[in-house]
């Protein structure tokens, strides 16, 4: 019988997310204040990366974009690998008690 998964309903228990939405706006404000996004990064334990797509939201809609049009995950998928990685994370939500049987 196949498994059925929800979505996370709280951004907390998304292992996947380094920070919260509600934690933006004071990325935005440290960063103005600072004006370094390396030292905003290492305050809030983040990759640079990460706080360039805070900051600037455009930024990440055009990688989104690119990616999709270059079929990004055509070079490294690896199916084997990428079953490890599935079961790995549906273990997870299992244990989070977030699926159930479709019945």
């Amino acid at each position: 019988m196949p498994t059925q998964y929800k979505k996370y309903t709280d951004e907390k228990q998304d292992g996947r997310r380094k920070l919260l939405t509600e934690q933006h706006e004071a990325v935005r404000k440290y960063y103005f204040q600072v004006k370094s996004q390396r030292a905003t990064a290492s305050y809030f334990g983040v990759s640079r990366r990460l706080i360039i797509f805070i900051l600037y939201p455009e930024r990440l809609k055009a990688l989104a974009e690119k990616q999709k049009a270059d079929k990004h995950w055509a070079k490294y998928y690896d199916r084997a690998e990428n079953t490890k990685a599935i079961r790995k994370y549906r273990n997870k939500k299992q244990l989070a008690g977030l699926t159930y049987n479709k019945n």
